[in-house]
């Protein structure tokens, strides 16, 4: 196992792992003690992700990367039913739960 990721968060590094189960590569969160920070040493809290397959190494560093740093699109749509306007990556509309057109 390697480690490929230390995040700032747990819900940071949730995002990571998803990311990677996207390109099918397994991972193992490790140092998820974020909650006793202060308690302990503080380099035992930072949470880490680490790959199963060392070959998964560096493809799952290059991804992390890329997608981490990805910034949103700025693209919009506009729901048909009640004329709100929704980011991008909404399916439905989050006002009204309408599907997007």
């Amino acid at each position: 196992m390697k480690k490929v990721y230390t995040a700032n968060s747990p819900v940071e590094l949730a995002h990571a792992q998803n990311i990677l189960d996207g390109y099918s590569i397994a991972s193992q969160k490790r140092n998820e003690l974020f909650a006793v920070r202060g308690e302990i040493p503080f380099i035992e809290c930072y949470p880490e992700l680490w790959v199963v397959n060392d070959l998964d190494e560096s493809r799952a560093q290059q991804i992390l990367v890329q997608e981490m740093d990805r910034e949103p699109s700025g693209k919009t749509w506009q729901c048909v039913n009640c004329d709100e306007v929704c980011e991008d990556q909404f399916s439905d509309c989050w006002s009204c739960g309408s599907p997007r057109p």
